[in-house]
């Protein structure tokens, strides 16, 4: 999958977390236990997101389900030093937050970061249910590459679109 290199080496270190934390010693699988035992202690985790955000970005694995997958792939195009990521608020409207997760948002909302960090979030966790690797998957009926080309790149300006009626700049290819 496309993404900026900003995001791609978020990526990286929110999987080596995960990873991290996927097995104890024994190796056995603990991801679950582990996850939710971050997430009862929240209120000391969340101090941690200026220094090490992957440690309090994993809290939210499987937090998300995305309604509008194009305008994601086009948030994970933006290049961090551009300053151009919508809000959380934007962000909000084209997914779908777990409910266990909500009390999790409104503590990461009380810092100073956790607008941006929450989006930072979302993007992450779209990266990792979309394979972090593979495009998102064009309709089966697009048969040759010139057709999957314009499909991708329709993709791209829909998603572009949703962003610059959010009021955002449109992305410079």
């Amino acid at each position: 999958m496309n993404k900026s290199n900003y995001f791609t080496d978020f990526f990286n270190s929110y999987l080596s977390e995960l990873d991290d934390l996927a097995t104890d010693s024994g190796g056995n699988t603990v991801l679950k236990m582990r996850l939710d035992e971050k997430r009862q202690e929240i209120d000391s985790i969340v101090k941690m997101l200026e220094y090490s955000p992957e440690m309090v970005a994993v809290i939210f694995y499987g937090a998300f389900e995305f309604k509008l997958p194009k305008v994601m792939r086009s948030l994970i195009l933006i290049e961090a030093d551009e300053l151009d990521l919508p809000n959380w608020n934007h962000v909000t409207q084209v997914l779908v937050v777990a409910e266990w997760a909500k009390p999790l948002i409104s503590k990461v909302l009380e810092q100073s970061e956790g607008d941006i960090f929450l989006v930072n979030v979302a993007a992450l966790e779209f990266m990792r249910l979309y394979d972090g690797s593979e495009d998102i998957q064009v309709p089966a009926v697009i048969s040759n590459n010139e057709d999957r080309d314009e499909a991708e790149n329709d993709l791209d300006e829909a998603g572009q679109g949703w962003l610059q009626e959010q009021g955002f700049d449109s992305r410079e290819d």
